[in-house]
């Protein structure tokens, strides 16, 4: 029997699961185990702190990913260090480790996403910022066309998502967002710049954002969940009295009652096919003439979408056909792994 191995976090939890019990304890590995037994593979579950780089050992073996939401990220730093080991001793993660980066990343994710997509979606034009000093910059340049969404690079569920109509709204909220200003810091750089003539301070405003172009007048958004050759979609009604879907537990309707403009169904699979990602998560827009694409993540992505899904979409032979969902989230986990595995 083949063999994966998947890296746990310190609790020895793997992944994210809608309903996990105990309470945000990922799948459940002993149905999962079972799920890609009947694949015929086995799954040896590694904690990080286990784990010995040697490349004689993990050579061209295949490893499961995971991440981690808990705050300021630290153990999901932790955890971008020990794929980045495994890499160099050549084993095979599972995806790769640039889709661990871009977790909880919006940043990299964007970039990532916009050098895969083509015109076959319509690409949101962005821009990116290091600090406030840079936005300030950019604004000195004119030309900019309001409103923007303004994000950090680190939310979920609608968390850490502004809308800014104009420049002061902008600049208040950038500020406000990036601010890491500490006063001993603060005089210490004051000082050097008394003393030292031309020095220029460090900002203390060096959180990282970004803008993306704002589509007014959308009624809905959709979250678009991608197992291999298997689409799973929830419709997310927006609010009167908001801008975002994400979240906002709204007028939900799953599968074939959702409304989804099917002929983006191929697309959205052919952008993960491009991606060289065994599953996905994207939120997805539509104007009544164009498609987009807001972000997409590829692991410990929520899974509420296949869990309340009646029905989705399999590709048969190149054509999409509606299917009764009877699938547990474990199983359609394990078969989108094998199917990935099996077709590289």
């Amino acid at each position: 029997m083949k063999t994966i191995y998947a890296i746990t976090d310190y609790k020895g939890h793997f992944g994210s699961k809608w309903q996990a019990i105990p309470y945000r304890s990922g799948y459940d590995l002993g149905i999962l185990s079972s799920k890609f037994r009947e694949y015929g593979y086995q799954i040896k579950f590694v904690k990080p702190n286990e784990i010995i780089f040697d490349k004689k050992h993990w050579e061209q073996k295949k490893v499961l990913l995971t991440s981690s939401e808990e705050p300021e990220l630290n153990y999901k730093n932790y955890l971008d260090d020990i794929a980045f080991g495994l890499k160099h001793c050549n084993a095979r993660l599972i995806p790769s480790i640039k889709f661990l980066q871009t977790h909880e990343n919006k940043i990299k994710s964007i970039i990532i996403q916009n050098m895969v997509l083509d015109n076959s979606l319509r690409i949101l034009t962005y821009k990116l910022f290091g600090n406030y000093e840079e936005l300030k910059v950019w604004l000195k340049q004119g030309a900019q066309k309001y409103p923007y969404i303004l994000k950090k690079p680190i939310g979920s569920k609608g968390s850490g998502v502004y809308l800014v109509r104009n420049e002061d709204q902008l600049k208040r909220t950038a500020r406000k967002i990036s601010s890491t200003f500490k006063l001993k810091r603060w005089l210490k750089e004051k000082i050097r710049s008394i003393i030292h003539k031309g020095y220029t301070m460090n900002s203390m405003y060096s959180k990282p954002f970004m803008i993306q172009e704002f589509i007014p007048n959308l009624s809905c958004d959709w979250k678009v969940l991608i197992y291999g050759s298997h689409i799973y979609i929830l419709k997310r009604r927006i609010k009167k009295d908001d801008f975002r879907a994400s979240g906002s537990g709204h007028g939900y309707k799953s599968g074939e009652s959702s409304e989804f403009p099917l002929d983006y169904l191929e697309t959205l699979y052919q952008f993960q096919i491009k991606l060289e990602t065994p599953n996905i998560s994207i939120d997805f827009g539509y104007d009544g003439s164009n498609g987009f694409i807001f972000e997409f993540q590829a692991l410990y992505f929520g899974t509420s979408t296949q869990f309340k899904s009646s029905d989705y979409y399999k590709r048969t032979n190149g054509t999409w056909e509606l299917k009764k969902n009877n699938m547990s989230q474990e199983s359609i986990y394990a078969k989108s792994i094998v199917e990935f595995i099996e077709t590289k």
